[in-house]
C-alpha cells in the first residue's frame, strides 16, 4: 500500500518546429516516487539472458566454422581456425551456463525476494519494515 500510494505515473508530450521550419513531436512517460515509496519498493527481477544469449550464437557459429577450416594442410592457416574453435567452445559453454544455470538461481532467488517483501509491513510513524511472527 506505502508503495502503491506513493508512485505516480504520468505521461508528456507536444509538438516544436526547429529554424528551417520541420515539425517534429515528442512525448514520454514518467513515474515519480515519494522516499518513503522508493525505500519500500519491491525488488527488481533478474535481468535478461541477452549476454548469454549473444554468447550462445558467436560460440556456435564458432564451433560450426572452426572446424571447417581444420582440413587445410598448411600449418601457418590452420592455427588461427583452431583458436576460433577453441574460443567458440569456451565461448558456447560460458552462453549455457548463464543462460540455462545462472538464469535459472537468479530467478530463484528473485522469487524468494519478492515472497519475503509480500509479507513485510511498513510502520508509517518512522518507516521501518518488518515481518510479523
Amino acid at each position: 500500500m506505502a508503495y502503491e500510494s506513493g508512485t505516480t505515473t504520468g505521461s508528456f508530450g507536444g509538438m516544436g518546429m526547429d529554424t528551417s521550419g520541420d515539425m517534429g513531436g515528442f512525448g514520454g512517460v514518467t513515474t515519480s516516487q515519494t522516499l518513503l515509496a522508493q525505500r519500500v519498493a519491491p525488488p527488481q527481477p533478474p535481468g535478461s539472458k541477452l549476454g548469454g544469449l549473444v554468447l550462445l550464437i558467436a560460440g556456435g557459429l564458432g564451433v560450426l566454422v572452426g572446424p571447417a577450416y581444420y582440413q587445410d594442410t598448411d600449418i601457418k592457416t590452420k592455427w588461427p581456425w583452431v583458436l576460433v574453435g577453441i574460443a567458440g567452445a569456451t565461448a558456447l559453454l560460458a552462453g549455457i551456463y548463464l543462460v540455462f544455470v545462472e538464469h535459472r538461481r537468479l530467478a530463484k532467488a528473485y522469487d524468494r525476494e519478492l515472497d519475503s517483501w509480500a509479507q513485510q509491513w511498513v510502520c508509517k510513524r518512522c518507516g521501518a519494515r518488518f515481518a510479523p511472527r
